[in-house]
């Protein structure tokens, strides 16, 4: 498989099959987030602070509860959608409220960071994010790091996909900086010799020359 390629192989069947293309740039804008069960939001209503929430949970269910308002739906609305029923619930206590609503934490949007990286985590997939996006969000490469073995596990329709990338002709513009997926988990390779090598050093006494036993 070429390095530096949008097509991925699948991780488990042939290496002749392809997964679908990922999605182009652009894809992907929080205002056009569909709200999930578990996403963390934040409600403001201007004016009116008693009635704001900072950090709000949509239950399992997809549902949300506000002072005044009640039970509500969010699951499957956008923000914008989600201020609109609020505001139109509220009109029944004050004249002309504005809402606004922010999803703080985009529960089903996640990307996971792991490996030769300095803060390998989960972190929310917001707006259009490309690998090397992705690897800044792990705080970037750490001393141990491969950069010609970047490994991108995808799952689409069920079948679970990889592909290998090779940071240095990314960060020199001479291959694309391929679009990151939710769900998508990143993995950078470790050189075992320079971990090796830096592990050394620690055990080894300030004399030059002396040999000690290493544990096998």
């Amino acid at each position: 498989m070429p390095l530096n390629s949008y097509r991925t192989v699948p991780a488990e069947t042939d290496a002749g099959q392809t997964a679908p293309a990922p999605l182009a740039p652009g894809s992907f804008s929080a205002a056009e987030y569909r709200i999930s069960p578990l996403d963390q939001l934040r409600i403001d209503v201007f004016d009116e602070p008693e009635l704001s929430v900072t950090e709000l949970p949509v239950d399992p269910n997809g549902r949300i509860v506000l002072p005044l308002v009640g039970e509500i739906v969010a699951q499957g609305l956008t923000p914008a959608e989600l201020a609109a029923e609020i505001a139109a619930s509220l009109r029944s206590y004050l004249r002309e409220p504005a809402v606004a609503v922010n999803v703080t934490t985009f529960t089903s949007r996640n990307v996971t960071v792991d490996g030769a990286v300095r803060l390998p985590g989960v972190y929310p997939a917001v707006g259009d994010l490309s690998l090397m996006d992705t690897i800044a969000l792990g705080q970037g490469l750490n001393d141990y790091s491969e950069e010609d073995e970047v490994m991108v596990f995808r799952r689409q329709n069920g079948q679970r996909y990889v592909a290998r990338f090779d940071l240095g002709p990314i960060r020199n513009g001479q291959a694309v900086d391929p679009a990151i997926l939710p769900g998508d988990i990143v993995v950078v390779g470790e050189s075992a010799s320079r971990r090796f090598f830096t592990d050394s050093l620690a055990v080894l006494p300030a004399a030059v020359g002396i040999f000690i036993a290493l544990i096998q």
